[in-house]
């Protein structure tokens, strides 16, 4: 049957539902429906920025200064500029107070499909962690149409300003021919009988037909898009038979959009449509905290189905021994050291450090107590004890 009268679509009316406001961490979402074909389509509102409110802790002999970072809207919280005294190994002085982090920032740019964040890092230590993350630009696409012919589908190709990637969807059928009246022409092939000659006012393709059926010579079968031909007229003996498309959804991953595969079973066309932007990442924090001589960490990872990302940040400094006043394990006494155990109060570390010997304590002077005389095998000669008297823990001095 001949198609003509064309008229225009009419368009989707959308009707938006919202299903989530944006937050500060979180996304905003919306469901447009179209109220005449149904058709559904779900749009991403960017999560809003954090209104962060920074105040000092400063140091102190036992304990580090550092920077509070705190969101005002959400409560977010980030601790940074860690500082840590100079302290004396023996006594735990502090001999010279922390001088901070000397932090340099290096912003990575968002583009369509990748977030952008803020890396912060100490030019004198290396300390580095990752902030500030913002949501991936997102593709923003122009469409071009291309007309439908009387053989040909039309369609509108897609092209990002941004970074250039592009897609065909929104595939219109074939107009078909438009056939005039026709003209009567005698084709000497088939031995003088009257043959019509059809023209396409469109195209100009020309058709004919035998008044008297006298049969054709089929061509090679119609295909979607080629009409089968008759080969000793050029008739058409039977209109292309159009696509048979079938659909293949790829979900969308943190990283990748979602999109809807459309190919034909009959041939090898296809394309893709209905895209929508990645899901991106959906960390989950858990925090390593502190020891005494190891630092405390932050590891994120991600928490949707078939993605591994996961990254460290957030380091915190080790916060070191906290030693009590020590036990003495052993007194000293005049020619023996003793030993004083120290034991931190945060992860009972035990650390023994020497005590000095008193040394002898001399007593009054005393006479020569006795003689003896040592025999030598020579002669003989007497041996005196001084005239310093003992000490007062026994010893004779």
């Amino acid at each position: 049957m001949e198609k003509r009268d064309y008229v225009d679509s009419l368009g989707h009316a959308m009707q938006q539902i919202v299903i989530r406001d944006a937050t500060c961490e979180v996304d905003g979402k919306i469901l447009n429906i179209c109220a005449r074909c149904g058709l559904a389509e779900v749009e991403y509102t960017p999560k809003g920025e954090h209104q962060y409110e920074s105040y000092s802790i400063a140091s102190t002999c036992t304990g580090p200064g550092y920077t509070v970072k705190e969101c005002s809207v959400c409560g977010d919280r980030h601790i940074t500029d860690m500082t840590e005294a100079q302290l004396c190994t023996v006594c735990g002085a502090v001999l010279a107070n922390a001088k901070g982090h000397s932090f340099e920032e290096t912003i990575m740019a968002q583009t369509c499909i990748e977030i952008s964040y803020t890396e912060v890092s100490c030019k004198d230590c290396g300390l580095s962690y990752k902030t500030e993350y913002s949501k991936a630009l997102g593709h923003n696409y122009n469409k071009e149409v291309t007309a439908p012919t009387c053989l040909e589908q039309g369609y509108t190709t897609y092209t990002c300003a941004n970074c250039g990637d592009c897609y065909t969807a929104d595939y219109t059928e074939a107009t078909g021919h438009s056939w005039g009246e026709g003209k009567y022409v005698v084709n000497a092939t088939y031995g003088g009988e009257v043959m019509i000659e059809y023209r396409c006012a469109n195209c100009e393709t020309v058709r004919l037909e035998n008044e008297e059926a006298v049969g054709h010579t089929p061509g090679k079968e119609a295909t979607c898009t080629e009409a089968q031909i008759c080969t000793d007229c050029g008739a058409v003996i039977q209109q292309p038979t159009g696509h048979n498309m079938q659909a293949e959804v790829t979900p969308a991953t943190c990283l990748e959009v979602d999109y809807t595969e459309y190919s034909c079973s009959n041939c090898n066309v296809s394309y893709k449509t209905e895209y929508t932007k990645p899901l991106g990442h959906n960390y989950k924090s858990e925090v390593v905290n502190t020891a005494c001589l190891e630092k405390g960490y932050t590891t994120y990872t991600c928490q949707n189905d078939g993605c591994k990302d996961n990254y460290v940040s957030d380091y915190i400094e080790a916060i070191g021994h906290k030693w009590d006043n020590g036990t003495t394990v052993t007194d000293s006494v005049c020619n023996s050291e003793g030993m004083i155990e120290y034991s931190c109060a945060s992860c009972n570390e035990l650390r023994l450090e020497a005590k000095s010997a008193l040394g002898h304590t001399s007593g009054k002077e005393g006479a020569i107590k006795r003689q003896r005389l040592c025999t030598g095998g020579i002669r003989q000669r007497q041996i005196f004890y001084g005239k310093t008297g003992d000490c007062k823990c026994g010893a004779f001095h």
